[in-house]
């Protein structure tokens, strides 16, 4: 338990962790350290990244102005921003408002995917909505970082929605911008590779993804710990077959890290005997936990292994369901894999920070879960 605090609090405290910036640089860096430290060789592969930096994200409304944040896989303004009328969506607005959960699929966040491809809207006001999640700011993952689309969309909170709705009767007209700067640098996972007794196994990767929106307690803090101590488990009794870690940045952005991981090693995908996604979330306080695999014989022995560690879950991705997460690349590529992920009220929320977001009592176990997980695998 001691370990699990001391991985998720140090990992909280350093910052914002979205790709390719500093805090993103000085994250992996410290993993990488822990890695040295368990006494493996770490291994950063870098990529080049065009990173986003805000100059400029308002609305400007009324005399107020109400700072947001873009979408990052639209498009953006000059920093006059785009005047126009307000109004919800499928009105002859020039903004048009759309209440969204960000997170989860349904009417809502259909309306809005349509909104943005069919071109009507000079920009959008994406709000989350918070009936099912905590209130505030949820962002919205640009899984089209590469290949953007749509008008400039700028996210609020929830807060402002009463004033948003008013404005609207009202017949005001708001000016939105979402002005940004692009910086050439560079973004890199963090990996190593552990030798196995028996070369001709196929390989077991291990894999979590390491960055996000925020600070990101709950989200990815469980996922590094358990990475970190299937890592120790490992150098404790050596395996039969190599497995190979590795742990991700650009997750925000369509598993960008990933995608490059993959593309190096391209086949790895199918060629690997399985990939452990440790997903978002299922350290969080008051979120679901949900277990997903390739394969009916990957499912027992997820379940079994969770039931006899006690540790809780909530459900099950039926096999052969596309799968939620960076398991999704897996699946879409033809790999065969397993998966711990969950829900969280804090998913992509800044408020999702150390320890108030994280259940420490149900962590563990599940922690110990995947560790005897990898070890079965690898063994």
């Amino acid at each position: 338990m001691d370990h699990l605090a001391r991985i998720i609090a140090a990992y909280d405290t350093q910052g914002i962790h979205r790709t390719g910036t500093a805090t993103d640089h000085a994250s992996g860096e410290w993993l990488a350290s822990e890695v040295a430290a368990i006494g493996f060789e770490p291994i950063i592969e870098s990529f080049p990244f065009n990173r986003i930096d805000i100059e400029k994200a308002a609305l400007h409304l009324n005399g107020h102005e109400w700072t947001g944040t873009p979408i990052y896989d639209g498009s953006f303004t000059a920093t006059e921003g785009v005047h126009g009328s307000l109004g919800l969506l499928d009105s002859e607005a020039d903004i048009a408002v759309a209440p969204v959960l960000p997170n989860v699929t349904g009417p809502l966040r259909q309306a809005y995917d349509a909104a943005r491809r069919d071109g009507r809207y000079q920009a959008m006001i994406a709000i989350t909505d918070d009936c099912h999640v905590t209130a505030g700011v949820t962002l919205i993952n640009a899984d089209a970082y590469t290949a953007p689309f749509g008008p400039p969309v700028l996210q609020l909170s929830s807060a402002y929605m009463p004033e948003l709705q008013h404005a609207i009767r009202s017949g005001s007209n708001a000016t939105l911008i979402a002005a940004v700067n692009r910086t050439r640098t560079e973004a890199f996972n963090v990996g190593t590779v552990v030798r196995g007794q028996d070369p001709s196994l196929a390989p077991l990767i291990v894999m979590t993804p390491r960055s996000g929106w925020w600070a990101c307690a709950s989200e990815r803090g469980g996922g590094i710990a358990a990475w970190l101590a299937i890592l120790a488990a490992m150098a404790e009794q050596p395996p039969r077959r190599e497995v190979r870690f590795i742990a991700t940045t650009g997750h925000e952005l369509g598993h960008l890290g990933l995608a490059h991981h993959l593309a190096e090693h391209s086949g790895l995908l199918t060629q690997a005997h399985t990939w452990i996604h440790l997903g978002a979330n299922f350290a969080a306080r008051h979120g679901e936990v949900v277990y997903q695999a390739a394969d009916q014989s990957l499912m027992d022995l997820g379940l079994k292994v969770l039931t006899d560690r006690q540790a809780s879950w909530d459900r099950v991705t039926p096999v052969g369901t596309r799968p939620l997460g960076e398991a999704q690349n897996i699946y879409d590529g033809g790999g065969r894999y397993l998966s711990l992920l969950g829900s969280n009220p804090l998913f992509h929320h800044p408020d999702d920070r150390w320890p108030d977001a994280i259940d420490p009592e149900k962590t563990a176990p599940l922690v110990h879960a995947c560790v005897d997980m990898a070890t079965a695998l690898a063994h």
